[in-house]
């Protein structure tokens, strides 16, 4: 029988080695899981929420190793302490660092922002010119532009006879302004922009008016003691403020040449309406062409800048205010004709912007046309004296112009918004101010570019998603019939429950969403966060403007009908219900109120007027107080509307403490007021 040999004996240092490694490999291995978990989070470890960031990871550390173990193969491991070990670890470091540069360097210009799809964007196109982001202001335009001729457009006609500087923004920028100046040129196909009609604004005449009074006065050493105190008694007004008031007082109230308006004669008003009338009439004719539309622009960059899109806003709020003045002067003169011609100068502007509005800014600037238009049509029912026939005429007229946007309009710009913003936020795309004392140089912006450029697509593409899911139950509450107690459950719902932050104890929400989220996603969710409550600023303020419209347009119906119950009978009706049929088909409901009617109050002697509102937002009656048409200090004394209402006047005078503030929306129409007056 063979010798058995005896098995080679395990050395006693290698054995304690690998049980050393054993050790390590137990507490290694926990140790990375924990590193990984805080870096992509439980949410992408553990539950795959974002497999593309996991795959990603698992690619970046799975390449790492790839390459040491090349760069070992290579240059293998020489002893410690030597400088061929220092040689070696330079180079493992450029290497290294050549690598993670290049990495960023890709995700800076060839990465996108977000995964572009029906659930990350809502649209798919039309792409920016890199392929990389949606085209928000081409998505827009493709919406919303009128796809007209520029010969066709109104626009183009008033920068032809007003000049370009009107558009300009005098706090901008030189640069600026000559970049907006050249985008309008273009896109309008503009050959001239030197004016060729005369026009100052009244506001510019009013205080030069102002400040050539300051001089008269300052050089008077005449004055009686008594005027001296009085002056010191009261607060000084800026030329500025005193023409603000003037231009006020002018588009409320029914004058003649002989009045006096805050210290301006109105015959100085008269001058002004006869030096402009020119340019008032070449703006009705602009608004009267086939399309009034004033193009989308973007930044100098190229970038969509959905904030600043609203050029025009102040030439059109400016030369409103000026037509609602001529409407009052040829009210008081008793020329209705040319009156009306203004009010529906206005009332076609405001109907052309709430047709081609496209973003937030527009919106709201729509919004405040429609209101001044509303105004005029009521201007003209006041201090008209109009008759029957021209009263139906004139609710005929503006039945035609009647456009308001439907919530499918208010939900794409919602979105376009959204989109617009988280881009934004991802990329600081902001304007740099060269101050480094307020904010980044254009350097250190860029830098600031590189370093967040890591975070693209894998960070951002879950916050798009999640917002579009968020905004898809908002479009399902329009489209089941949205209402006030609608909206107010959404609020209540998911308002609170889509926010990342607590603001009464933030540190234990970040603690959280540290480790559910993780390092990676952790900053692109709390941006995501604070655009979120932005955003929902923007819907509750685009909501609000869509309810006031409403509630203004049925509060006008109700108004013509009052004034037509008024023409047959001699006085206004004692409550709405007695207008039905024969003046409106049915009352309209306040739609603050999802079913309850309006306010309807006469005055102390029944044919003098009467006081009409809504609640306004908050629900509560503030007994018109608030904002609307008509004066807003006077509570009517007598109700007849019903019991609830004569008891909360009665209420209100007993206690003579009257609401500091309120949000109703009203109509008030004072007939002992309303007589025009001829000049």
């Amino acid at each position: 029988m063979p010798n058995e040999t005896n098995p080679p004996k395990i050395n006693d240092t290698q054995s304690s080695q690998q049980k050393l490694e054993l050790k390590r490999l137990w507490w290694i291995i926990p140790s990375y899981l924990v590193s990984a978990m805080m870096l992509l989070g439980i949410e992408t470890l553990f539950m795959f929420q974002n497999i593309p960031l996991l795959a990603a990871t698992i690619f970046l550390v799975g390449s790492i190793i790839l390459i040491e173990k090349l760069l070992t193969r290579l240059f293998g491991r020489p002893k410690p302490r030597t400088w061929k070990a220092v040689r070696i670890a330079l180079i493992h470091v450029v290497i290294f660092g050549i690598y993670i540069v290049m990495i960023v360097f890709v995700m800076r210009y060839y990465v996108p922002t977000t995964a572009i799809s029906e659930k990350t964007t809502y649209i798919t196109k039309p792409l920016t010119p890199d392929g990389l982001e949606i085209d928000v202001i081409g998505a827009i335009t493709e919406r919303f532009s009128p796809k007209c001729k520029p010969a066709e457009n109104g626009f183009r006609y008033v920068i032809e006879r007003f000049g370009i500087k009107y558009f300009l923004g005098g706090n901008d920028s030189p640069d600026l302004q000559k970049d907006i100046s050249n985008t309008i040129i273009k896109q309008l196909e503009i050959s001239n922009i030197e004016p060729t009609v005369t026009y100052q604004p009244i506001y510019d005449y009013f205080i030069e008016r102002f400040e050539s009074i300051e001089s008269i006065e300052s050089i008077d050493q005449d004055k009686s003691h008594e005027q001296n105190i009085a002056q010191e008694d009261q607060k000084p007004r800026s030329p500025k403020t005193r023409a603000d008031d003037a231009i006020s007082l002018l588009c409320k109230k029914s004058w003649n040449a002989n009045s006096v308006m805050d210290g301006v004669s109105v015959t100085d008003t008269i001058h002004w309406l006869e030096a402009n009338g020119e340019a008032l009439d070449e703006f009705g004719k602009a608004v009267r062409f086939p399309v009034y539309y004033a193009p989308i622009l973007t930044s100098q960059d190229n970038t969509p800048n959905l904030w600043n899109t609203c050029y025009e806003y102040t030439f059109h709020q400016v030369i409103v205010r000026e037509l609602r003045i001529r409407i009052m002067y040829n009210l008081g003169v008793g020329d209705f004709e040319k009156a009306k011609y203004d009010v529906m100068t206005i009332i076609k502007l405001a109907d052309r912007q709430m047709r081609y509005f496209g973003t937030y800014t527009r919106f709201f600037a729509a919004g405040s046309m429609f209101h001044y238009s509303r105004d005029a049509v009521l201007d003209l029912i006041c201090f008209g004296n109009l008759t029957k026939q021209q009263l139906e005429q004139l609710q005929l007229d503006l039945h035609q112009y009647r456009t308001m946007p439907e919530f499918d309009d208010l939900m794409f710009i919602i979105r376009m918004h959204n989109i617009d913003s988280l881009y934004r936020f991802n990329s600081l795309r902001f304007d740099p101010d060269p101050d480094p004392n307020y904010n980044l140089t254009p350097f250190e912006l860029e830098i600031t570019k590189w370093g967040i450029s890591v975070f693209k697509y894998f960070a951002w593409t879950p916050e798009f998603t999640k917002q579009q899911v968020r905004l898809d139950r908002l479009e399902k509450l329009f489209g089941n019939g949205f209402s006030r107690k609608q909206w107010a459950v959404f609020n209540e719902q998911y308002e609170k429950k889509d926010r990342l932050i607590d603001p009464e104890d933030p540190f234990y929400q970040l603690l959280i969403l540290f480790f559910w989220k993780g390092l990676y996603q952790m900053h692109s969710a709390v941006i995501s966060d604070f655009a979120t409550k932005y955003i929902d600023s923007d819907i509750t303020s685009i909501i609000s403007v869509r309810y006031k419209m409403e509630a203004l347009e049925r509060l006008l119906d109700i108004a013509f009908a009052l004034e037509l119950y008024r023409h047959d009978h001699g006085q206004y009706p004692a409550s709405l219900e007695e207008l039905v049929e024969k003046y409106i088909e049915k009352i309209p409901d306040d739609p603050y109120t999802d079913g309850k009617p309006f306010h309807y109050d006469l005055e102390l002697q029944p044919n003098t007027g009467y006081l009409l509102y809504s609640v306004g937002a908050n629900g509560n009656d503030d007994n018109g107080i608030g904002w609307g048409y008509g004066d807003c200090n006077k509570i009517p004394e007598q109700s007849t509307n019903s019991e609830t209402n004569n008891k909360n006047i009665t209420d209100q005078k007993q206690s003579n403490k009257l609401p500091k503030s309120g949000d109703d929306i009203r109509i008030r129409r004072l007939r002992d007021e309303h007589v025009p007056r001829g000049g």
